[in-house]
């Protein structure tokens, strides 16, 4: 059924009033009439979401998370079935990152010829198949690690917002401490520390913040290295200006291990209706306490909302 139910129950409780008052009436366009409209405007998305039903699943198996999807797109070659222990998803992050982040490093390593339908991008992997020098490859993980580090900063957020809200501490400290973290890329633990000792916050919490900003000096590049995603055929949807690939690569969920060998990319995500949508992501990290979104604090209150 579509997310709006009223998208069918409204108009099958008129088209079935009018066919009632054509049977009292004797009008058999009146009958047949708004039974044919029934049969083809709330037939079609109710038949949609039935084949979504059957080709498209999301499932929790034990400790497994399950995903069916024989739908899929044509640049992300991860049709069939797929699966994930639970406990080894590190990192939670859009399909567009992945896509933006590899793109950009196909463009660097234009010179040694690593072609468009490369799916390997380790270090090991680049210097033995391709011969990519070792100080090459050195740059081009200090460049790729620069650009994620406003979005791993999301985690000590997110992380001294729940805190200072289950201690009480006033909006405006909040909001005091949060703008920095946004603004202020050289800021420590050491600084939230002693703006939070007033409070005296428990131990326990200040070691959970401490632990997030630990987490900001860690490579985060790895789990994008080793990808499912076609880029020939990206470029190509990209050059067409094909609108709804490019929105959809925005908004598939990719769910990661910590090095990247072990991935489900959820194309269709969106696709669920919002409270299914947010029982699963509710479930996964219920289930996975120490996984790291890879987005913006916007993009992660979206997702979470």
């Amino acid at each position: 059924m579509p997310d709006n139910t009223k998208l069918v129950v409204v108009p099958v409780v008129l088209g079935l009033g009018v066919a009632a008052t054509g049977v009292v009436l004797g009008n058999l366009v009146m009958i047949a009439l708004p039974l044919i409209i029934l049969a083809v405007f709330p037939g079609l998305p109710i038949l949609f979401h039935a084949v979504y039903h059957f080709f498209v699943k999301f499932e929790i198996l034990g400790d497994r998370l399950a995903v069916i999807d024989h739908v899929s797109d044509p640049f992300v070659s991860s049709r069939g079935r797929q699966e994930i222990q639970l406990g080894s998803i590190a990192y939670c992050f859009y399909v567009d990152k992945e896509a933006h982040l590899l793109t950009n490093l196909l463009e660097k390593l234009k010179r040694y010829n690593v072609p468009e339908t490369e799916t390997n991008f380790e270090r090991e992997h680049l210097g033995t198949h391709y011969r990519v020098p070792e100080t090459v490859l050195d740059e081009l993980e200090r460049s790729s690690q620069k650009t994620l580090n406003d979005v791993t900063a999301t985690g000590v957020i997110l992380e001294v917002e729940d805190i200072c809200e289950r201690n009480n501490i006033p909006r405006k400290v909040r909001r005091e401490i949060c703008k920095r973290l946004e603004t202020d890329q050289g800021l420590r633990f050491e600084t939230v520390r002693e703006r939070l000792n007033p409070y005296h916050i428990d131990p326990k919490d200040l070691d959970r913040i401490r632990d997030e900003f630990s987490s900001l000096d860690a490579p985060v590049v790895s789990p994008f290295l080793v990808t499912k995603i076609n880029l020939k055929k990206l470029r190509k949807i990209d050059e067409s200006r094909h609108w709804q690939a490019a929105a959809k690569s925005r908004i598939g969920l990719v769910l990661s291990n910590a090095d990247g060998t072990r991935k489900v990319y959820l194309m269709r995500f969106r696709d669920l209706k919002w409270e299914d949508a947010r029982d699963l992501m509710a479930t996964i990290r219920d289930r996975t306490p120490g996984i790291k979104f890879l987005m913006t604090r916007k993009e992660l209150h979206a997702l979470l909302k």
